[in-house]
C-alpha cells in the first residue's frame, strides 16, 4: 500500500513527464505487481556507474531510497527526494540539494511541488567534496601519513 501510494505520487505530479526508473530486480518486481497503469514510467534494470551518473545529471529532480545517490545529486546540485527519515550522509539534506520525506506521500507530493515549480535549494558543496580527492591521498602518501 506505501509502495503504490508513493508511486502514485509521483507518477500524478509528474504530468506525463517521463519517470525514468532503474529499479534493482526485486524492486521492479514488487513495482509490476502493483500494475500501474503510466505510460511514462520507463523501469529500467540496474545501470552502471557512468550510465547513472549520466541519468543523475540530466535528471529534473530525483526520487530514491539511496544515500548514495542523494551525494550523487548534491554533488551535481540536482534536486533530491529521499524516501528515508534519516540519511546516511547528512550534509546532503543539511547543506545539500536533498529532502528527508520519509514514507509520506503527503510530505512527498509538497517536495515534488516544490521541485516543478522551481522552488527548490540549490547545494552548497560539503567541505573536501572539491573534485581534490585523489590529489589530497598522494599528498598524505607522499607524506608517509605525517600531514
Amino acid at each position: 500500500a506505501v509502495l503504490h501510494s508513493l508511486l502514485q505520487t509521483v507518477i500524478e505530479k509528474a504530468g506525463g513527464m517521463p519517470i525514468v526508473a532503474p529499479l534493482h530486480p526485486y524492486v521492479q518486481k514488487a513495482v509490476k505487481s502493483l500494475e500501474v497503469n503510466a505510460p511514462n514510467l520507463h523501469i529500467l534494470p540496474p545501470q552502471s556507474y557512468l550510465h547513472f551518473g549520466f541519468l543523475i545529471n540530466q535528471a529534473r529532480g530525483i526520487v530514491t531510497d539511496s544515500g548514495n545517490i542523494a551525494e550523487e545529486a548534491t554533488f551535481l546540485d540536482v534536486p533530491c527526494i529521499t524516501l528515508n527519515t534519516y540519511a546516511e550522509h547528512p550534509e546532503t539534506w543539511r547543506i545539500g540539494t536533498n529532502e528527508l520525506v520519509g514514507e509520506n506521500s503527503f510530505a512527498l507530493s509538497a517536495s515534488l511541488d516544490k521541485l516543478l515549480h522551481g522552488e527548490w535549494k540549490h547545494t552548497t558543496l560539503p567541505d573536501r567534496w572539491d573534485r581534490r580527492t585523489a590529489e589530497r591521498i598522494v599528498q598524505t602518501l607522499l607524506n608517509g601519513n605525517n600531514s
